[in-house]
């Protein structure tokens, strides 16, 4: 694959947009890894790391991971060799200071590519509610599962492992709003900012999985 057709790539959307679903399964087809900035913190927590005691020490205090480290740990991965053709990331960046750090880790590892494609998923606040009032998961194996879309075959039970499923914490109805009025605070200004400085998609995210995915082909014209 040449330079020409390198993607790299940042989505956003608020809590039960379908990013991470959409993340996935372009990764797939356009063999690039998708990239959860949550994910590799919690990574370095669970593998110990002196970083991840770092993190940990952090969240269990309630502060934020600082932008030193989450920068740290996001150099590191995307100048991994399966990045060079490129990368899909989710949760990075959240704010001015980690649009730089992305510039300069694109400028450092990846010949100064400039060209990132900025997809926003959007769904109303009614959806958010009704798709994450519903969402379940196991904390035995952590299959997640849906009410209505993808529900176990037994009431209250993973199909996988027998284990009984919940609802996590932070998508009870007053979580919800917090994560929302969170979300909006960080993302709105990213928004504004990669609409006059990138090429920034907004997809209806209230569409069916295979349309939101036709879109987002639709617009990287692959």
């Amino acid at each position: 694959m040449n330079k020409a057709h390198k993607h790299f790539l940042v989505f956003m959307g608020p809590p039960g947009s379908g990013k991470g679903t959409q993340t996935d399964m372009l990764a797939k087809r356009l063999k690039i890894p998708a990239i959860s900035a949550g994910e590799l913190l919690r990574w370095e927590i669970r593998n110990k790391s002196l970083v991840g005691a770092e993190i940990q020490k952090k969240m269990n205090s309630g502060r934020l991971v600082s932008d030193k480290i989450i920068r740290e740990v996001m150099e590191k991965r995307l100048k991994k060799p399966d990045t060079k053709n490129g990368f899909i990331l989710d949760g990075f960046p959240r704010h001015a200071k980690q649009i730089k750090d992305l510039e300069e880790i694109l400028r450092e590892h990846h010949e100064g590519e400039k060209d990132v494609l900025v997809f926003y998923i959007y769904i109303s606040p009614v959806e958010i509610r009704r798709r994450l009032s519903n969402r379940r998961v196991c904390y035995a194996c952590g299959s997640s599962y849906h009410l209505e879309i993808n529900p176990p075959k037994k009431k209250g039970i993973c199909d996988k492992c027998g284990h009984q499923i919940e609802r996590r914490k932070d998508d009870a109805p007053t979580a919800i709003a917090r994560r929302l009025k969170n979300f909006h605070q960080e993302n709105d200004p990213l928004l504004e900012y990669f609409s006059e400085h990138n090429h920034l998609y907004r997809i209806n995210g209230e569409q069916s999985i295979e349309k939101v995915r036709e879109d987002i082909i639709r617009d990287l014209k692959i």
